[in-house]
């Protein structure tokens, strides 16, 4: 018996052992998506209930093919909220002073923070920041990603590179 198979026949232990193997990962997913830990979680915690109420429709026959099966509803889930956050907001945080904070002694040669370099990253524009994300802090490739969002790969790759192209240049003009 795996934990796919008790996963299938509502085993709460299975339940309970695969969801505590995957949660780092797919909690890691959720954090680029979310505004806080908080969020995140609930954003988790919802892909799983989906997961294990859909996972009789799993077809996959391999290890890999499932992670990426629970990975792609955990990220459909985060894409779905963040769309709705913003629908309901219909504004957009603007950058500025108040949402990044970059401590002065950095000097432009040094490595950027990572938490300040994802502040700017969800500065980018609507159009580029999903797919950069997914690309370049996730590591999807385009074709997952083609998958995820319904575009097509030609139009992905581009969305990234103009998304790259729009992060130099807010990088620069905070002197990075």
């Amino acid at each position: 018996m795996t934990l796919l198979d008790g996963c299938r026949r509502n085993d709460r232990l299975s339940q309970n052992k695969l969801f505590d193997e995957l949660m780092p990962q797919m909690m890691k997913i959720c954090r680029r998506y979310c505004v806080d830990e908080d969020e995140a979680k609930d954003c988790m915690i919802e892909g799983f209930e989906k997961m294990f109420e859909s996972i009789h429709n799993f077809k996959g026959k391999t290890e890999q093919s499932f992670r990426c099966w629970v990975k792609r509803i955990i990220l459909n889930g985060c894409i779905s909220k963040y769309r709705r956050k913003t629908l309901e907001r219909n504004i957009f945080t603007p950058i500025n002073e108040d949402t990044i904070s970059i401590k002065s002694d950095i000097k432009p040669s040094s490595r950027v923070e990572y938490e300040d370099l994802l502040k700017v990253i969800d500065g980018l524009s609507d159009c580029y920041r999903e797919v950069f994300k997914m690309k370049e802090i996730i590591g999807m490739d385009y074709k997952e990603i083609s998958k995820v969002t319904g575009k097509c790969e030609s139009t992905i790759r581009s969305q990234i590179n103009r998304g790259k192209k729009e992060l130099r240049k807010m990088l620069n003009t905070i002197n990075y």
